[in-house]
């Protein structure tokens, strides 16, 4: 039976506040340590705020509700609501409290479990991934709480308080965010992948009309998991397939993973010379049963394995092919980027030893999983990390359909996921296709042709998309290629002429969200917050975005926050907020977009949206 108490050995307390504003937040580190029979835990009063951050729920909700329970022993990565994408440990409340725990610690969260609104965070080592921990000196648990006047003042002292690694955020090439991202697998379908398809894919994308188009071969294209190394028989001329498809305009994504199947090219070197995680023991490599097959984990959490990863990876953004002595075929044209997965099944072995010892946390192994695959890639999509804000990588979010009475919408989940992982610190979000009814594959029939239109107005707004379905697919394929390709390129100029603008780009290399909420710039109000707008999102700073969700509908109500706001399609007309317009024209394939040409004090349009 575990043993639950709060023996304290150090604490460490520190108060100061911001220069810039008075009075400024107050912050407080806690150390707290304990012996190996106790497991320290702490609880906070989250009374009836809104409070802002990660949770496993199913359903996304920004601001959280209800209640959640996480564990970091999972050994599946799926199904874990926003930690299946980020493990951070970050919650923000609208009155300006803001809680940060070391994701390195095996935390265990208990978000209003018992409904007393008490939010409990617990440090157990006694979970199969911290069995290495040396229990002499742990369990520990560390954590930041800081209070102050507002929401983003407190959360602008919370970043400040990060390591210097954690706190410059690196920017990724503004050109690799133009243009969308196309998957084979989900264009293919059955159809075997191979070199001939994918160039007839990038064909039939240039004859539509798109520009900037990367393809991402999320499909098996080695012959065993592992090998990385093209397959031979399916792609026999890597070099010609590459420059066809620099001709075309396309880029190509390959994906990866830690994964070597034990018929790999890979597999029996990595054994040899201890590349990968081993069992309990420490002594046998061991296997995951991963989405890929039983396979062994590369441990990235050593120098050595990483330095061997990388070379490898090299080889293979070169478009060229390695076997396990290290020898390369002639290709050396460049493969565009990796996208960086582990599957939906078991991640790592069953009690994993690192060879890093007791150091290693499967935070850790993530983290450096991630950077490693960014020193060779960019840009690099990432599906799961922990603790990598320093990477510029895409983070893919999946929208989902709901039928909602007679007819199908579109969820706002992808907003406020992509709200809360801006939040935390990963501002480059990708709208990663389009999953069925309950989280479901996508099934054939499923989508109409005009919740793909208002599926576009969402997705081409974000930082990156990837799509759902070919747009030839639907019955009026000449109608429906003509209106995709134009929203998207409409939609992407306005996009990109965002995240150019030189404000911006400071903010978000401090950390700061690329989509944010729409009480952004006003955080201290709290009938800004109450309201919880989840359906609307802010481009920075000066551009308001309301799609349309729903199939059947032509307008919508659009709530604009304080400042002066430009009409985008109607460009004579300017409103004075805080306004909310009621039934707003929104035809199929336009977004409702605002800009914010000025600021203003306490101006306000009238109740039915004023103009100027």
């Amino acid at each position: 039976m575990l043993l639950i108490y709060s023996v304290i050995v150090n604490i460490l307390i520190i108060q100061s506040s911001c220069q810039t504003v008075s009075p400024g937040p107050h912050l407080t580190r806690i150390l707290t340590l304990s012996f190996i029979q106790h497991v320290p835990h702490d609880c906070f009063d989250i009374s009836d705020d809104q409070w802002y951050g990660p949770s496993n729920q199913s359903e996304s909700s920004y601001p959280i509700r209800g209640k959640f329970y996480f564990s970091p022993s999972n050994y599946t990565v799926g199904n874990n609501g926003v930690f299946s994408s980020v493990v951070d440990f970050y919650w923000l409340s609208a009155r300006g409290v803001g809680l940060r725990v070391n994701a390195d610690d095996p935390v265990q969260v208990f978000w209003n479990q018992t409904g007393d609104n008490q939010l409990c965070i617990l440090s157990n080592y006694t979970g199969p991934f911290y069995h290495q921990i040396n229990h002499e000196s742990a369990p520990h648990m560390n954590y930041t709480l800081c209070t102050g006047p507002n929401t983003l003042t407190t959360h602008t002292f919370m970043l400040n308080q990060l390591p210097m690694q954690q706190k410059q955020h690196a920017l990724p090439p503004v050109p690799n965010l133009a243009g969308a991202h196309w998957s084979v697998k989900g264009h293919l379908g059955e159809t075997e992948v191979n070199q001939t398809n994918v160039i007839k894919l990038a064909e039939r994308l240039q004859e539509a009309g798109f520009e900037s188009v990367k393809i991402t071969l999320d499909s098996e294209w080695q012959a065993t998991h592992g090998d990385l190394a093209f397959d031979r028989e399916r792609f026999p001329n890597v070099t010609e397939m590459l420059e066809d498809l620099s001709t075309l305009d396309c880029q190509l994504t390959l994906c990866v993973s830690p994964y070597f199947q034990y018929s790999s090219k890979n597999f029996e070197a990595g054994v040899t010379e201890r590349k990968f995680v081993q069992d309990a023991g420490g002594k046998v490599t061991g296997l995951a049963d991963s989405e890929f097959g039983l396979a062994a984990v590369a441990d990235v959490t050593v120098s050595e394995t990483r330095d061997w990863l990388t070379s490898r990876l090299r080889v293979i953004s070169r478009g060229a092919n390695t076997g396990s002595d290290g020898e390369t075929t002639p290709d050396e044209v460049k493969v565009c980027g990796f996208r960086l997965t582990y599957g939906r099944q078991g991640w790592l072995p069953y009690k994993p030893h690192f060879r890093l010892g007791e150091l290693a946390t499967p935070n850790i192994f993530r983290r450096q999983m991630t950077e490693t695959v960014s020193a060779v890639a960019s840009p690099l999509i990432v599906e799961h990390t922990s603790d990598s804000r320093h990477v510029p990588g895409l983070i893919p979010v999946r929208a989902q359909l709901a039928s909602v009475g007679d007819r199908r919408c579109l969820t706002s989940g992808v907003i406020e996921t992509a709200l809360t992982l801006g939040l935390i610190g990963y501002p480059y979000i990708m709208v990663d296709g389009l999953s069925g009814v309950n989280g479901s594959v996508l099934g054939e029939d499923e989508l109409s042709r005009e919740l793909y239109i208002r599926w576009l107005e969402l997705a081409t707004l974000f930082p990156a998309h990837q799509h759902p379905v070919t747009p030839w697919s639907f019955k009026d394929a000449n109608l429906t290629v003509a209106m995709a390709a134009n929203l998207t390129r409409q939609n992407e100029a306005l996009k990109m002429a965002a995240l150019r603008e030189r404000e911006l780009l400071k903010e978000v290399s401090g950390g700061m969200p690329i989509v944010r909420p729409v009480w952004w710039n006003e955080s201290a109000n709290q009938t800004a917050h109450a309201m919880e707008i989840k359906d609307q999102f802010l481009l920075g700073n000066k551009l308001l975005v309301a799609p349309v969700l729903c199939e059947g509908t032509q307008s919508r109500d659009i709530h604009l926050p304080r400042g002066v706001w430009q009409d985008y399609h109607a460009p004579a007309r300017y409103l004075i907020g805080p306004v909310t317009i009621r039934a707003h024209p929104t035809p199929l394939g336009q977004t409702a977009v605002f800009k914010k040409v000025a600021d203003t004090a306490d101006m306000a349009g009238d109740k039915h949206g004023g103009g100027l």
